[in-house]
């Protein structure tokens, strides 16, 4: 069984209507709205573009580990981790 995934460089349609949807809910600035955007397609790059439904938990962690890896501040891992729970 192959896993679905994202042809190119392409981005899930999810990301950009879950901005949408919080930008309008959430009140939230077009800066954060923007650094969401970055860290969303970060991570879609980072899973290989599985699509978003067959990610699972150890994804995350590996994410996670790789931010620290790279020497990432915690606040800025946090806010990362934020855009991928929300």
């Amino acid at each position: 069984m192959t896993e679905e995934k994202i042809p190119g460089g392409d981005v899930y349609p999810e990301i950009e209507l879950f901005l949408q949807a919080v930008a309008v809910e959430e009140g939230l600035s077009p800066n954060t709205i923007a650094a969401y955007r970055r860290d969303l397609q970060d991570f879609q790059h980072f899973v290989g573009g599985i699509a978003p439904e067959r990610i699972a938990r150890k994804d995350i962690v590996r994410f996670l580990n790789a931010l620290y890896a790279c020497g990432l501040r915690p606040t800025t891992v946090n806010r990362r981790l934020s855009a991928v729970r929300k």
